[in-house]
């Protein structure tokens, strides 16, 4: 009893030892887990379903922010038009001044102002960006149409631009989701690596603690001198096929059997046949020589029964052993 005591402590240590050992590397690779999914949380293949309606909606918003820019090169376009008639309208009125008056005349001076802040103003949508006008009116007064176009080119600018950087950030995010769809495969391919050591290390973590178990359940019961009226066995196996009877062996020796006792049978019914079949045999159990043999004389009717005797006797003899073989065959096969 104490050595058996003394086995089941030595055991429950080596088992905890080893339980803490596999703890500690399912630890490990509960952290590697972890880090894992912590460092490719966006490329899992957890996340390529809402990666993929992300990267749809992404596409969206840019085909938005392309017809939102068409709109706004369009209506720079118009303003251009517009100040384009604008400046003909002038050039046309100054002809017909120059038709009149000289250059210097003030009129002529008035249009020739015009024509100059129509052509700044002109090149300031061509370019989309608002400067100050030298010539503009000592008095600080800006004209209301000067000032509402320039008004329109400052917003039509702010709002390409932010367009600008707005497409450039979706472009950057649609770059960036396309790369972590690219990577889910590879990532499912490393996730699976890493799940499949995780439950390797949980299998022999859970198999050591019930060992651990069984040992410590072991050791009291041990300790409590109830060792010898409780013991955990491995429950029986039964066998993949029957020990006996020996099928094969029993048919084999049975058919021997028969033609053993056939062959008898036939030897005794030879022994008791008093007939004579030859001249020798006749020879042999008369002294006196042989003067005439008589042939055997059948008739047609004897000759017919002669042959439908042996025919049946060998469809019997072919039946039985059909049906032998086939009983055999079927206990062999159900065996």
């Amino acid at each position: 009893m104490k050595v058996q005591g003394n086995q089941a402590s030595i055991t429950a240590k080596f088992l905890s030892e080893q339980l803490a050992a596999a703890k500690q590397r399912l630890a490990e690779q509960e952290k590697r887990l972890s880090d894992f999914k912590a460092q490719n949380l966006s490329e899992l293949p957890q996340q390529e379903q809402a990666n993929l309606s992300t990267l749809t909606d992404l596409r969206i918003q840019l085909q938005n922010n392309a017809a939102n820019r068409t709109r706004a090169q369009q209506q720079r376009m118009s303003l251009e038009y517009a100040l384009n008639g604008a400046l003909a309208r002038l050039q046309t009125e100054r002809a017909a001044l120059l038709a009149r008056f000289t250059p210097k005349h003030p009129e002529v001076v008035k249009k020739d102002a015009e024509i100059e802040r129509m052509q700044n103003l002109f090149i300031q949508v061509k370019t989309g960006t608002v400067t100050i006008d030298k010539n503009q009116d000592p008095s600080g007064v800006e004209d209301p149409m000067t000032a509402q176009v320039k008004g329109q080119v400052e917003a039509n600018r702010v709002e390409l631009e932010n367009l600008t950087r707005e497409e450039q950030r979706l472009r950057m995010e649609i770059a960036q989701y396309q790369g972590r769809l690219r990577l889910t495969p590879m990532r499912e391919q490393q996730l699976t690596g890493v799940l499949r050591d995780y439950e390797l290390y949980k299998q022999d973590y859970t198999e050591l603690l019930n060992k651990q178990l069984r040992s410590q359940l072991t050791a009291n019961l041990e300790e409590q001198n109830a060792g010898q009226n409780f013991r955990l066995v491995d429950p029986p196996t039964l066998p993949t096929l029957p020990s006996g009877p020996k099928r094969v062996k029993i048919s084999l020796g049975a058919a021997g059997a028969g033609i053993a006792l056939g062959l008898a049978l036939a030897f005794l019914m030879s022994l008791r046949d008093s007939s004579f079949h030859t001249e020798k045999e006749v020879q042999q159990y008369f002294k006196p020589p042989l003067l005439v043999a008589v042939p055997v004389l059948v008739t047609p009717a004897e000759e017919r029964w002669k042959k439908w005797r042996l025919a049946i006797e060998w469809a019997a003899g072919s039946a039985m052993l059909a049906i032998v073989v086939a009983a055999e065959l079927f206990v062999f096969l159900r065996s």
